[in-house]
Order: C-alpha cells, then structure tokens, then sequence
C-alpha cells in the first residue's frame, strides 16, 4: 500500500475517532482568525513534513469552526497560499485540504510568507475586528533572509497579529525565532528537538493561543500624522493618540508682565484646542513652586479650568522652574505620558546649566518629556537641547507676541506623541 493511501486511511480513522468522542475545545467557544504558517522547504524530509502535517489537523480539529476562522500557507523558496481565514467550515473539509499541502523543494523565505500574511491573508480586510489574530509559524531552519523576516515580523506585531512560532530541531536561530514570534518570548517561542517533539506541545499551543487577547494595532506613524493634520486643518484642534498630564512652567516675573499675558494666552489656546479630560489630557501651570498657586492642586480637566488656574508669580530660577515641573510631572497619571514644557529666554549662567542638566537628567529617569520653547535671541541652543528628552523638542519663536505662531506645531506634536 502507498505510503499516500495510508496516511488517508489512517487519517479518516482518527476522524472518526475525534467526532465519536467529546471535542476537546481550548478557546470555549471564542472568536478568533487563525492562520498557520507551514515550512515545506527541502530541508524537511517527507516523514517529518507529514509529522507537521498532522500537528496541524491535531491543532485546527480543536478549534471550534463556527468560532475559528483559520488559514494556512505552506513556503519554501515562496509562499504558497493554501486556503483563506473561514473558507473551510466543515471539519473534515478543512483536514483533508490540510493534508493536501504539497512539500516543496528550495530553500526557507520566511519573510515572504510573512509578507504575504500581512498583505493578504490577515490584512484588514480578511481578518474579523475586535477578536484575537494569530498566527502559527512552524520552520527548521533559518530564513534565507533574516533582516527582512524580521521586518516583515514587526509588521505583523505592530498590525495586532500575535505570532506563535515553533522551531524545531538544531538549524533554528533562537534569536531569529524570537523577532519572529511576539512578546513576551516565553509565551509565543516554542523550541523543539524534533518533529516527533510536536505531540507533545499541541494541546499547550492550543490553549495559549485561546488566551490571546484582542491587540490594539500600534499606529502607523506617516498616517496618524497625517490624520492629526486633517483634524487641525479641518476642526481647529486635536485629540492625542495616548493621554497626556502636561505641566507647563512659566518664569513670569522674568519674562514681564506684558509677556506673561502673550503665554498666558497661549496655554489658553493650546487647552482650547487639544483633547482634555481625566481620559485624555489634563494640563497644569508651574511657577515659582505652584501649580496655579499650589503644587497640590488637581489638574485641569478643561479648558475653562486651565484658563481660571492662569496667574502671575515670582521669578525663580530655570533649575528650580524645571525641578519644580519635574516634581509635579511625577504627580501625574500611572497611564498616561508626562510632559513638560518649560519657557526659556536667556543663556543660561555655568552654574545654573550644571544644575539645570542634573535636573533634565532627573526628569529623564522618570520618563518625563522635556519640551523647552526658547523665545527670542538671547537663547542659547546649544544649551536647552542637551536639557530635553524622552521625546520631547526644542522649538524657538522669535517674540512673545508670535508665540500664537507656533500653536500648530505644539499642537501635532502632542496629539503624536508617544505613538513611534
């Protein structure tokens, strides 16, 4: 007997076997688009690859397939698509197109099987919102290209598709496997010995990838631009792509009160035109060690709000205003970014640099963005850019009265911010 008809022989018994008993169903009847992701190089003998062959029926036969859309793409040399998410939801239907997969000769271009998984087979477009996208890689080797595998890996990662990927036997790269497979690697990286080795690790995959979660994609950087250009252009304002606590720290004795009132102004504006609320941006004003005349206060949740917090103070140092800012920065929301902007309009002395730098310094260990607006002439840049950090800018503006100038740019800068 052909080795072929034995494996459809023993492949209907085993069925029968599966649909007389209970099935065994990890992910209790959840939604989820799945999609495995087979090696069919030159590389794998033919035991071995009908070995993957049947870890896969084993793996798809648990999932409930009114539930479980699944998908699978064999590559070698290129990828070759087999069947689409949900185009099978028959179970014998869907093992017996899995055993049809052919094995491949050549070599292992994993990244154009990931290419294809995040053009076509779990794009947007395919794929079901609000429910876990997986996929299931299986390979015995290193790709043929693994700069671009691990590119087309972060694509997949970043699009909210949680990649399992098994390695199995000695030619697998751990740290190829680990770009491939998402985070944490302890949950999403299985290595193996051998093919045999898969019967053991089925009912574990199974169930892990039950517990995925739905991703939220991480956004695409060109278009979220983009889109916060259209929203300023269109609405006037924006909203940020992650919360904000924003702390803003004036010097206004230093600056005149005549000045104090064009920053004033601004802060206003800057309220009136970005997102706030205690789920979105909240924003508070520094001077002289107060936050509208305490450091204690609660921060602003409206524009209305910022706008009645506004007021003059005493001039303190720079060190002090961005140590101060600091502080109340680190007061801010466990989930949300912490910002500051900081008024610069004179060269700094070396005594209050040096302690202007071990500030910025402190502010970036606690992950507080350091924006610094340097207004007129007399401003030093040089100095204020070694002083940001962890994301933030230094932006210059010629006067007090065109600071309104840079409203946009302020603007664009927080409603992105934390989002690359």
């Amino acid at each position: 007997m052909e080795q072929k008809e034995f494996r459809w022989i023993f492949l209907f018994a085993w069925l029968a076997t599966v649909l007389a008993e209970k099935q065994f169903d990890p992910c209790g009847g959840k939604a989820a688009d799945v999609y495995f992701v087979l090696d069919a190089s030159g590389s794998i003998e033919k035991p071995d690859f009908f070995k993957e062959l049947s870890f896969t029926e084993d793996v798809a036969s648990m999932f409930d397939l009114n539930q479980v859309k699944v998908g699978l793409i064999g590559f070698s040399n290129t990828a070759v698509p087999q069947f689409g998410l949900g185009e099978y939801t028959d179970r014998l239907n869907l093992l017996q197109k899995i055993s049809r997969l052919s094995h491949l000769s050549g070599g292992t271009n994993t990244a154009e099987a990931l290419s294809y998984l995040y053009e076509k087979g779990m794009s947007s477009e395919k794929t079901r919102p609000d429910i876990p996208h997986i996929a299931i890689v299986l390979t015995d080797g290193q790709s043929q290209d693994p700069k671009s595998t691990k590119a087309k890996a972060k694509l997949l990662h970043d699009a909210g598709i949680s990649v399992f990927v098994i390695g199995i036997g000695n030619q697998v790269d751990k740290d190829e496997l680990e770009n491939i497979g998402s985070k944490p690697s302890k949950q999403y990286v299985f290595m193996i010995d051998d093919f045999d080795a898969l019967s053991y690790i089925r009912e574990e995959l199974a169930v892990k990838a039950c517990e995925v979660k739905p991703a939220t994609p991480a956004p695409n950087i060109q278009n979220t631009a983009a889109e916060v250009d259209m929203e300023l252009a269109t609405y006037g304002r924006c909203v940020p792509r992650k919360s904000l606590d924003i702390v803003f720290a004036v010097d206004t004795a230093a600056v005149g009160a005549s000045n104090t009132k064009f920053i004033l102004q601004f802060i206003a504006n800057i309220s009136s035109r970005i997102g706030m609320g205690v789920s979105q941006t909240t924003i508070s004003t520094i001077n002289n060690g107060c936050s509208g005349g305490n450091i204690d206060s609660e921060p602003a949740a409206d524009s209305l709000m910022v706008k009645e917090s506004l007021a003059s103070y005493s001039a303190p140092h720079f060190y002090d205003l961005l140590r101060n800012m600091r502080l109340k920065a680190a007061d801010g929301r466990r989930e949300s970014s912490h910002i500051g902007i900081v008024f610069a309009i004179d060269r700094l002395s070396p005594s209050e640099f040096r302690k202007a730098m071990l500030e910025s310094m402190r502010a970036k260990f606690q992950k507080t963005a350091v924006f610094v607006l340097g207004v007129g002439h007399r401003v030093d840049p040089s100095q204020y850019k070694v002083l940001i950090g962890n994301g933030g800018q230094f932006i210059t503006v010629d006067d007090f009265g065109t600071l309104e100038k840079l409203d946009n740019e302020i603007l664009k800068d927080l409603c992105t911010f934390g989002i690359n």
